[in-house]
């Protein structure tokens, strides 16, 4: 006690340098001097729980009421965030339904007819046609033209018309119909 009683005494003399300022050595001395109080308070706890089986029961409680009531508290914030979540879903779905949305199905049918005939002299060029429906209304039509210029080189032309119910993958594609002209050089 009389150690710690002269650096307590050291620590007050050494605490301030000219400019007012805590010392190194203050803070050396302050982290020592709060090293030997832990560990000594560590070692009379620990001595009073080996000594004292009433002490230690009631430590053990007390860490397991903690520990419960630590993990109910997660568990309450859990289920919290779990009916956030179910809020926010019933929010995303009236707000589709506010738009006028309509709800996905899992399966759709889509049925599809292709033609194609080759034209020219020998038959080298060629016709497609392909035609979907979808399942609701949508449908769309493919019709291209494959020109043969040599044996290595082919021109395209392709007019793809998407229309129908614009809650169909098709039908709100509608403005999206296209012309593209290509050319494909084979080696």
């Amino acid at each position: 006690m009389k150690k710690k009683k002269e650096k307590i005494e050291k620590l007050n003399e050494m605490a301030y340098d000219n400019n007012g300022d805590y010392t190194y050595e203050y803070y050396k001395l302050t982290e020592e001097i709060e090293k030997e109080t832990k560990v000594y308070a560590d070692a009379l706890v620990e001595y009073k729980i080996q000594t004292d089986p009433e002490l230690r029961l009631k430590i053990e409680e007390y860490v397991e009421k903690k520990t419960n009531k630590l993990i109910k508290e997660k568990e309450e914030e859990w289920i919290q965030m779990e009916e956030e979540d179910k809020e926010e879903i019933k929010k995303e779905i009236m707000e589709a339904v506010k738009w006028g949305l309509k709800k996905a199905t899992e399966n759709k049918e889509f049925y599809s007819l292709f033609l194609s005939k080759p034209f020219g002299a020998s038959g080298e060029h060629r016709w497609n046609n392909i035609f979907m429906f979808e399942e609701n209304g949508g449908k769309w039509n493919r019709l291209d033209a494959e020109f043969s210029i040599d044996d290595d080189t082919q021109a395209t032309v392709e007019y793809n018309k998407y229309w129908g119910d614009a809650n169909t993958q098709f039908g709100q594609l509608e403005k999206s119909s296209n012309i593209q002209v290509g050319v494909k050089y084979s080696f």
